[in-house]
């Protein structure tokens, strides 16, 4: 019994802790995307601009007005940072994705502002010609916060001489900002609208970024839209298709495993109750032929197994919820750079444990039927005759 018991225990420990690791993977993981990015993007054809003032007035006499909570625009181009002070030679192999955002409404459609190194709003940032540089972009050039550099921005293209002429305006980094995503960090320069109508006004404004309310169906609302305007809107989500797939891929993997663990565990449970079949079928007969039913029997086993079950499923999931604080408070499981979260996360939560624990109970009672079968095939006249 006490063998049953502490493999379901091991079975329970392992599917709760799985379970709540995996789901702080997914979780930590869209929460670290999501917040460098707006819940949806409205995005122009190519070569096209878009006309903020109008799509945001639009949008607010159409029925999908009370979701959207915020809108702000954004200007895209590339370009090429230059730290005048390393030397006086340019290498322009360091392309970087120059986004133009609106100080004052960015805030209210992502979080980019909470992963500044410098703690202070956008709009006392991105004014007086400074831009924000990721980190590891300002590590690769020798720049901190208020070095002064260069920013070299394509103007024109000659198709003849394959040859790209660039305007050179000098900035200064007002703050560095540190997602980390290696891709935004190592190549990602944050201007103000105000800094690209000066200094490339031909880039326009090609996304808008909406923000929806709490409560809102994002599925709903990306339908609407795209029945409604004749540009390409997507979810941030589409952005990190194969990473969020494979996330729920892992999860779904790593639940399957821990579920064989405990469908292995019910084993010593099945071989429990043949035991006691086996030693108490002549007391089983005896009482049969007295008249009690076979079910109230039967009743007997289901509560028996019930009860060892649910003693170790409890005592798995309360040691797994130990491990799991721990975890949670003292993240010392350090991960390889591959993963986009730097510490081992987890997320502890009642409807794991309400999962895990009828998972549990469920597998057991299937398991239980196999046992209760052997009641049926006990011959009670010959048993008795040879008891004799």
């Amino acid at each position: 019994m006490w063998v049953c018991t502490g493999a379901i225990a091991v079975g329970s420990f392992a599917l709760t802790l799985i379970f709540a690791i995996m789901q702080g993977f997914e979780a930590t993981t869209e929460i670290r995307l999501q917040n460098i990015h707006p819940q949806i993007i409205l995005q122009a054809p190519k070569g096209q601009d878009l006309n903020f003032g109008k799509i945001s007035s639009y949008l607010a006499q159409t029925k999908i007005a009370n979701h959207i909570e915020a809108i702000t625009p954004y200007a895209l181009a590339y370009g090429v940072l230059h730290n005048p002070a390393l030397d006086d030679q340019v290498e322009f192999y360091n392309i970087s994705l120059i986004k133009a955002i609106d100080p004052q409404t960015e805030p209210l459609v992502s979080k980019i502002d909470t992963k500044l190194e410098k703690q202070i709003t956008l709009d006392q940032i991105l004014k007086h010609d400074q831009i924000i540089v990721g980190t590891g972009l300002a590590k690769n050039l020798g720049l901190t916060i208020g070095s002064p550099a260069q920013l070299f921005i394509p103007n024109s293209t000659n198709a003849k001489t394959k040859a790209v002429s660039f305007q050179n305006t000098n900035v200064i980094i007002g703050n560095i900002i540190k997602t980390g995503i290696g891709e935004f960090d190592d190549s990602l320069i944050i201007t103000s609208l105000d800094f690209a109508t000066k200094y490339f006004p031909d880039a326009g404004v090609c996304e808008i970024g909406i923000k929806l309310r709490q409560g809102s169906s994002e599925p709903e609302v990306l339908k609407n839209l795209k029945t409604q305007l004749n540009l390409n809107i997507f979810s941030w989500k589409d952005l990190y298709t194969p990473l969020i797939a494979a996330l729920k891929l892992e999860k779904y993997v790593a639940l399957a495993i821990a579920m064989l663990v405990i469908l292995i565990a019910t084993m010593t449970l099945i071989a429990l109750l043949f035991m006691i079949i086996t030693k108490h079928t002549s007391t089983i007969a005896t009482l049969t032929i007295l008249g009690l039913a076979q079910s109230k029997i039967r009743q007997l086993l289901v509560l028996i197994s019930l009860i060892i079950t649910s003693f170790a499923c409890m005592m798995g999931m309360l040691a797994a919820a130990g491990v799991g604080l721990v975890i949670q408070n003292y993240p010392f499981i350090n991960l390889p750079d591959a993963y986009y979260i730097t510490t081992l996360p987890i997320q502890l939560s009642g409807v794991i444990f309400i999962l895990v624990f009828i998972t549990t109970v469920a597998i057991a009672l299937i398991a239980t039927q196999i046992p209760l079968q052997l009641i049926n095939r006990i011959n009670l006249a010959t048993l008795l005759k040879t008891n004799d």
